[in-house]
């Protein structure tokens, strides 16, 4: 470079702005480029956060379908936490098909209850282990009972 002019002069013409005709200012420079690295930075930080929460809402949603028979996980969940935590009886987490989650230690005699304030009977001689049949006006239902030493479910056939 310092034995050749014309290799000087095409550096100082790299070195200039095309516009303005003048040298460039490495500061400016810098500066956009920090700036756009942290937009880069920003943006890759709301895009993991929102994969994270999305797989936290799937992994929720296979969970409650799994466990309780019903792809929402905010209903299942509130309606466990209100049997496991608060002194309601019963709690419907979904309508159709019915789906309701019962504290076990009072749960055969509830769910005899609730089928006898909706006009229905228990058909105790159309029973299959956990599957339970109940009439109303010669209509048979049937409903699968699950129990654990947390909750029972009781659903009904769709």
């Amino acid at each position: 470079m310092k034995e050749c002019d014309d290799c000087r002069n095409a550096l100082t013409m790299l070195e200039m702005d095309a516009k303005t005709k003048e040298p460039i200012n490495d500061d400016l420079s810098i500066t956009s480029v920090k700036k756009y690295t942290k937009k880069i930075k920003k943006r890759r930080k709301i895009i993991i956060f929102s994969i994270l929460l999305l797989i936290i809402i799937i992994a929720a949603s296979l969970f409650s379908a799994e466990k309780f028979h019903t792809l929402n996980p905010f209903s299942s969940g509130i309606g466990f936490i209100r049997i496991m935590f608060t002194n309601v009886d019963h709690v419907e987490i979904q309508h159709s098909p019915r789906i309701i989650i019962v504290k076990p230690d009072i749960s055969w005699q509830l769910f005899l209850d609730l089928i006898k304030k909706e006009g229905y009977s228990y058909a105790e001689d159309k029973r299959m282990g956990a599957i339970l049949s109940i009439e109303k006006n010669g209509v048979t239902v049937h409903v699968i009972m699950e129990m654990n030493r947390y909750y029972t479910i009781f659903t009904w056939d769709k």
